[in-house]
């Protein structure tokens, strides 16, 4: 999901509908939401959201996930505006080195 001044991108989700093979509905990951610095504040990240919500819906989606850092408070402030459920369990986060 992009969202175009002109033909600049200024802000963009990026997810994946995927299906679990021990759950029986398919779910949206929802991997980034990203905007300009010069575009935010005006509701076009909360847009975009509610967007790849709503195309989450359409597929067939029962749940969507994104995961942020407590510390990221415009990320924090996005998703409960939006109507996201904080879950109660500490994650973890796991990185693998590539090269």
């Amino acid at each position: 999901m992009v969202a175009l001044e002109g033909d600049t991108i200024v802000g963009m989700v990026s997810a994946v509908d995927y299906l679990h093979p021990d759950k029986a509905d398919p779910e949206l990951w929802i991997n980034e939401v990203g905007v300009a610095s010069s575009h935010r504040g005006q509701g076009l990240g909360q847009a975009l959201l509610q967007a790849t919500l709503a195309l989450g819906r359409e597929l067939g989606c029962r749940v969507a996930w994104v995961a942020t850092e407590r510390s990221n408070t415009p990320a924090m402030r996005l998703y409960a505006a939006a109507g996201g459920a904080e879950e109660p369990q500490e994650t973890v986060l796991f990185t693998f080195r590539l090269d």
